[in-house]
């Protein structure tokens, strides 16, 4: 669900982009399975924690998190700061065509 948008402005805001590469296909996978884990035990339709399904909202949910929030967020932000995001954004973007 919406969790995988939260991890995805994570990955972005927190990993340099060589850090984020080599590890966000395993972060992904191993939250869908937990979620997939977690709706079965509930009874609930697994349908969501397909790793498809979790990987296209980790891509889009992140880009639109950031695309949402830097705007007003920037200004409050150390020095810097909001370029490196922004930066992180872009090779994020660049890395996910489809984004």
């Amino acid at each position: 669900g919406p969790a995988t948008a939260d991890l995805g402005a994570y990955c972005i805001a927190a990993l340099a982009p060589e850090e984020r590469r080599a590890t966000e296909r395993a972060l992904v996978a191993t939250y869908a399975r937990a979620l997939d884990a977690e709706l079965a035990a509930a009874g609930l339709d697994a349908a969501a924690a397909a790793p498809d399904a979790c990987w296209r909202r980790y891509v889009d949910g992140g880009v639109a998190a950031w695309l949402a929030l830097l705007p007003d967020l920037a200004p409050t932000l150390p020095p810097g700061e909001a370029q490196t995001i922004a930066d992180r954004l872009a090779a994020f973007v660049d890395d996910h065509p489809g984004a």
